[in-house]
């Protein structure tokens, strides 16, 4: 009896002061949902940061990332070899669990010779064919291209209108990166720098390439980036 006698004062209570309690409800509903979103946000940072540079505890593990610098922009030297991961592995001994060479797919700047001139401009390198570019001449780099090694390309339709008047022109001509010959089968609509979420455009770069081509013969043993991963809890520094 107690409990439904105070079930009807709050009922009554709330017929009483309608706008009181309206405000009131709507004041609790704002603070859950303000909790909610502080947690999500939380945790979604948390996944990135995890993501971003592989310092996941749940598996034990910790990853740190080195990035190769050449002292001289003329340099030969493409970043670090296989045998210096070999000596890091036996310099650091059980504390290095793997170490592997990453190499830049996406947004890279290297010198290309397109037409008869040769300037610096920026290359993202395709491992699969993609449907995220509005193609404007001609076709797409295919499956098979890129199994079967085709050298061939794709380039962004400012450059071709620069280059050559009309994107029409730029088809079947061909633009030299790393001492390859690419043939350009393909014009797409140039795409801004940085996605919606601010993060670097992949398919903004001025040229697209078949990774397995453009890391060939010295490059193809090198890597601008080593990843370390190691045991959690060791001193990654």
């Amino acid at each position: 009896m107690q409990v439904i006698e105070l079930f009807k004062t709050a009922i009554q209570s709330l017929k009483t002061n309608k706008k009181r309690s309206f405000l009131t409800i709507i004041g609790i509903m704002i603070g859950i949902a303000a909790v909610i979103a502080i947690l999500g946000i939380g945790d979604g940072i948390t996944q990135t940061m995890y993501d971003k540079y592989g310092n996941n505890a749940k598996q034990g593990q910790q990853t740190t990332e080195i990035a190769f610098n050449a002292n001289n922009i003329d340099s030969n030297i493409y970043g670090f070899t296989q045998d210096e991961i070999e000596d890091i592995k036996t310099q650091f001994g059980g504390e290095v669990k793997k170490a592997t060479i990453e190499r830049e797919t996406d947004n890279i700047s290297t010198p290309a010779q397109i037409g008869s001139i040769t300037k610096n401009t920026s290359v993202s390198l395709l491992k699969k064919p993609t449907n995220k570019l509005k193609l404007i001449t001609s076709k797409n780099i295919t499956k098979n291209d890129l199994t079967t090694g085709q050298a061939t390309a794709l380039m962004s339709d400012k450059v071709a209108k620069k280059q050559y008047g009309t994107t029409q022109n730029a088809l079947e001509t061909t633009v030299t990166v790393n001492d390859v010959t690419y043939k350009v089968v393909g014009v797409y609509q140039a795409q801004g720098q940085y996605t919606g979420d601010g993060m670097p455009n992949p398919y903004g770069a001025s040229l697209l390439l078949p990774d397995s081509l453009y890391y060939h013969g010295e490059s193809a043993t090198q890597g601008n980036t080593v990843k370390l991963t190691f045991s959690q809890g060791v001193n990654a520094s």
